[in-house]
């Protein structure tokens, strides 16, 4: 055994812990799971949130979306699958993906969104809401259907007391 340990010691001793550490190490990252810790991503995320605005002590609108990816001043959350529920007007959207700027609250909505409210369901492609003065606005083709109407139009300017504008190419049907 003594001859054993003395031909495992110097050099050879210490490749023989290199090897076992590389091993081991690979090994450890081969069975991390990637989507639980990326590798490659350069600033946090969030999955499953969930951000409640309030105004006196009542929630007036809530934000979800399936994931959130961070930019690195924490500034901006880049969302996957948003729902945003409009509690005050009664309004759901839903969209693909979704850019919200922390600290202005503004949020801009992009690919298959939706907005369902009382009687109506809209369907456009892009959508800028600014909470603070309660707008929304689209400079794209808006699809607005309801009960006696179908409504096309370019362009959307919209206010919180659901006074809806299209701006261009409109044409209306009511039956």
């Amino acid at each position: 055994m003594g001859r054993l340990f003395k031909s495992f010691s110097g050099i050879h001793g210490f490749a023989l812990a290199i090897l076992i550490i590389a091993s081991l190490s690979i090994s450890f990252f081969n069975e991390r799971d990637p989507g639980k810790y990326p590798m490659k991503q350069a600033t946090s995320y969030i999955e499953g949130l969930r951000i409640i605005h309030r105004t006196k002590g009542e929630a007036s609108w809530t934000i979800m979306a399936k994931r959130a990816d961070f930019t690195r001043d924490e500034r901006t959350a880049k969302m996957d699958s948003v729902v945003i529920d409009i509690q005050k007007e009664g309004i759901t959207l839903n969209a693909e993906k979704g850019v919200f700027d922390l600290e202005t609250k503004d949020l801009k909505l992009e690919d298959n969104i939706t907005l369902k409210s009382k009687g109506y369901e809209m369907a456009l492609r892009d959508l800028s809401w600014d909470p603070a003065k309660g707008l929304l606005r689209s400079d794209q083709k808006i699809e607005l259907k309801g009960k006696n109407f179908s409504i096309v139009g370019d362009g959307l300017f919209a206010t919180e007391k659901q006074q809806l504008r299209l701006h261009r190419n409109v044409k209306a049907i009511f039956y």
